[in-house]
């Protein structure tokens, strides 16, 4: 069993919670939990893609003796309609306020969001990294010139990354990478995030197309990176 957040719970109560990552397993997989037994989710959310052989869920694969209120996962994104909790939602609405205020979810002291542009993001984390390292957070490491637009040579570094393979960290060039596996005791690319393995996969190198193809990013706490496209 394997699931966004965890893969089995039970005997507890789970709330103000997401998971964005893609989740795939043999069987039990659920976009936030694998199975819940006894258990009670409440405000949590899921968006990322389910895959596995059997008994799926968008937001719980297997639930029992168990109740999800107000809880929500993005049925276009996960591939999955049913689950055994919570409520499927388009895209849209999971980027709407309102789906998750009638639900009583508190946007002014524990939830923040960009509407159209982004799912709901815990505050306290927004806080916590805006605290951090500034531009790592405002800035795709990718973004050199730190304008908030992807250059054409930008993304074709992006692309030499990918098709090495692997990145390490090399000091004296532009971006303070260079292709190849070889040390990694420097913060990595914020461009390989799912996951974090000092390799842009397919996927992380799609999504810099995106944002480049959109002539703009900017900084976005709760997508899949952080970004979102346009200004």
């Amino acid at each position: 069993m394997v699931g966004g957040l965890l893969g089995f719970c039970r005997y507890n109560i789970v709330s103000d919670c997401y998971a964005t990552v893609d989740v795939s397993g043999n069987e039990i997989v659920g976009g936030l939990i694998g199975e819940i037994r006894d258990l009670t989710i409440s405000k949590c959310y899921s968006v990322g893609r389910v895959s596995g052989n059997s008994t799926l869920g968008g937001l719980v694969g297997f639930s029992e003796d168990s109740s999800a209120p107000y809880c929500y996962w993005d049925a276009e994104a996960s591939g999955i309609t049913t689950s055994q909790g919570g409520v499927g939602k388009t895209t849209n609405e999971m980027q709407t306020a309102s789906t998750f205020t009638s639900g009583g979810w508190d946007f002014n002291t524990i939830w923040g969001i960009d509407e159209g542009t982004s799912y709901p993001y815990l505050l306290s984390l927004s806080a916590q990294e805006g605290e951090g390292e500034g531009n790592a957070i405002e800035f795709l490491t990718v973004d050199i010139n730190a304008n908030h637009i992807i250059s054409l040579s930008e993304l074709l570094r992006a692309i030499q990354l990918y098709n090495s393979a692997g990145y390490h960290c090399q000091a004296d060039t532009e971006d303070g990478y260079a292709p190849y596996s070889g040390d990694t005791s420097c913060t990595p690319s914020n461009s390989d995030y799912n996951p974090v393995d000092w390799v842009i996969s397919l996927s992380e190198l799609l999504r810099l197309v995106q944002l480049y193809n959109s002539g703009a990013y900017h900084a976005c706490p709760g997508s899949e990176d952080g970004f979102c496209p346009g200004l």
